[in-house]
């Protein structure tokens, strides 16, 4: 903790001078923790004890001294501070495709028809639409092994004319097995919908983040206080700064500069300069 105090308060000082640098390069950052741990060393770091200059040879000595690290000031925020209206964010409208009942019907069919034709009974289907994907719940016939559904994802996959499936089972222990189709028409959870819900409006977590909506519809939140660390990962194209956009604004709705302070890193200087001014 006192080495990022000190970082910070040599990021202040430089923020402080009129002609501000750009960025920080990687050899000026670790000059100043050489300069740190060069404080810290044991013939800099130790307590100073001071004596009177007129009782040298007494036997009392003065408290020691502790040398601390600088701690940065916190920037000061007018009292009557506004959050960023929702009304800047573009609205997506969640439509219905008009056909959905009937292909839901027509997928609910050849799910069916597939696991027979490997004889495996099904006793029901149900169906939730989501945004992206859309769940179907499977009742296994009475004596049905579960294995024999979760090894048919591929079949059921091509039978459906998709790229992939995704089976669970069991679900959610309600007896069910569950399998994820991708829609054909996808509708857009806007970062509008949700942080505009009751869940992220009604949350009292730390660092909430929205990052999307659950197959129910309802609003996907987490706290980042309660997480370790967020790897993103992902190939080209798959979205991963609409996520990362998505977090940053989630806490800028939510606090204040008064609570709460960003510390970006970006080498490449493509994902967050749009952040610098922030």
């Amino acid at each position: 903790m006192s080495v990022l105090i000190f970082c910070l308060s040599k990021l202040k000082d430089l923020f402080e001078k009129e002609e501000k640098p750009e960025y920080i390069t990687r050899q000026e950052l670790f000059v100043w923790l050489d300069e740190y741990f060069s404080k810290k060393s044991p013939e800099k770091s130790s307590p100073i004890s001071t004596r009177s200059a007129t009782n040298e040879n007494s036997d009392a000595e003065e408290t020691p001294t502790e040398i601390a690290a600088p701690v940065p000031e916190v920037p000061t925020v007018p009292k009557n501070y506004a959050f960023p209206p929702l009304e800047i964010l573009t609205d997506y409208p969640q439509e219905t495709p008009e056909n959905i009942a009937e292909e839901i019907e027509t997928k609910k069919q050849v799910i069916k028809q597939t696991l027979g034709d490997f004889g495996i009974s099904v006793s029901d289907i149900s169906a939730t639409v989501g945004a992206t994907i859309t769940l179907y719940e499977l009742v296994p016939a009475r004596g049905v092994a579960i294995d024999k559904i979760t090894n048919k994802n591929t079949e059921i996959a091509i039978a459906l004319k998709v790229e992939a499936v995704r089976i669970i089972a069991p679900f959610k222990n309600r007896g069910t097995v569950a399998i994820e189709v991708p829609n054909e028409n996808r509708s857009i959870a806007g970062i509008k919908l949700l942080l505009e819900s009751i869940d992220f409006q009604n949350c009292t977590c730390e660092l909430l983040l929205a990052i999307g909506k659950s197959i129910d519809g309802n609003t996907k939140i987490i706290d980042l206080t309660e997480m370790p660390h967020i790897l993103v990962a992902g190939a080209s194209g798959k979205e991963k700064s609409v996520g990362l956009n998505a977090m940053i604004l989630s806490l800028l709705y939510k606090k204040s500069p008064k609570e709460l302070q960003f510390i970006l890193f970006d080498p490449k200087r493509q994902e967050l300069d749009i952040y610098k001014t922030l």
